[in-house]
């Protein structure tokens, strides 16, 4: 399953990227977010690999984050491991003026045992997951860091 989204955050691109590149705040924008353990590698670079936990309907969910390629303030790719298939998400920044970034993010599914049934009826909720992380995202930089940075 291949998803694409892209969003305008009225920020400028330097504080966009920190903060995403930032993981304490990961959960202030990613929904049922509970923890980052780095694994090896430096944290958020290429070769890096970290543990991701999720509590979703009261289960952990976890994830393995392997970061496979970074350009500072522009380009992020990762794939992500689970006992139910992975995927690769890119994320790709640019600036439009000194107070707006544009934010894109593609990413492309394969699941396998019986997730790869599950998904056909699951797909829906990936995209609304997906795109209300980048809204929470969004809102965040355009009140919290943008009134911190004034």
């Amino acid at each position: 399953m291949k998803i694409q989204f892209e969003i305008i955050i009225n920020a400028n691109l330097s504080n966009v990227w920190g903060v995403f590149v930032d993981h304490d705040q990961r959960a202030r924008w990613q929904r049922d977010f509970h923890a980052y353990e780095q694994v090896s590698g430096s944290a958020g670079h290429p070769g890096s690999v970290a543990k991701l936990t999720f509590i979703v309907n009261d289960q952990k969910r976890k994830l393995t984050e392997s970061i496979t390629e970074r350009r500072d303030a522009s380009f992020l790719a990762a794939s992500y491991a689970s006992d139910d298939g992975t995927s690769l998400i890119v994320h790709k920044f640019a600036e439009i003026d000194k107070n707006q970034t544009h934010w894109a993010s593609w990413g492309n599914f394969r699941f396998r045992g019986i997730a790869k049934i599950t998904s056909l009826f699951k797909a829906n909720a990936i995209r609304n997951r997906m795109e209300g992380d980048m809204q929470r995202f969004k809102l965040l930089l355009e009140t919290d860091v943008a009134g911190a940075n004034d």
